[in-house]
């Protein structure tokens, strides 16, 4: 009962994600070797959002959004695939909106791309009181040292006091940012806060 499973970018991993925040088999993510006859490591990370790329000295990883809840904050972290090694990479963003993350530009691999959008647990549809990284869209450095480009507001909505929850609001109203191969161009989505409820 996973809720993804996919192999690295170089193929060297098989990467299968529980969702849960459980140890052991078949629990949280695991990740294998490229036959699936060694689990090399496991760890209870939960149903962040993620990603698999390679990082700038060419190790293959996965980067994910996960809630902490002694802080009460949403921490991006990145994971080696080959040992499970963890760094930090962006420490504390509001738990009140998600993220989506492409690590998809293998010629500007000392970068990952996040595009958050409001959950909800924040309704409220004022720019003036937006959080740092509030319906954004920046690259993070994968080196731990919490650089970041900030590069566009998507303005688009999924949730709002109309549409609560996820039967009322529109998914396809998360703006998803991809990133090119260069790293040099991103496609997103937006309804410009506009048409949240299903029809």
């Amino acid at each position: 009962d996973f809720d993804w499973v996919s192999i690295s970018p170089l193929g060297n991993y098989v990467v299968i994600d529980y969702a849960t925040e459980l140890t052991g088999p078949f629990e949280g993510v695991e990740v294998y070797d490229r036959s699936l006859t060694n689990r090399l490591w496991q760890k209870p990370l939960g149903p962040g959002h993620s990603d698999l790329g390679v990082d700038a000295n060419g190790e293959e990883i996965l980067v994910m959004g996960i809630y902490d809840d002694l802080s009460n904050t949403t921490l991006l972290k990145k994971f080696r695939l080959s040992d499970g090694e963890e760094t930090v990479l962006l420490a504390s963003m509001d738990w009140t909106f998600y993220n989506h993350i492409s690590c998809r530009n293998e010629q500007r691999s000392e970068w990952c791309f996040v595009s958050t959008y409001d959950g909800p647990g924040r309704l409220t549809d004022d720019p003036a009181s937006w959080l740092p990284f509030e319906d954004e869209i920046f690259a993070v450095k994968l080196d731990g040292s919490q650089q970041v480009q900030r590069l566009a507001h998507h303005h688009s909505r999924r949730f709002s006091p109309t549409t609560p929850d996820s039967d009322t609001s529109v998914y396809f109203a998360e703006p998803h940012a991809t990133v090119s191969r260069k790293g040099d161009r991103i496609l997103f989505g937006s309804n410009w806060r506009q048409g949240v409820e299903v029809v």
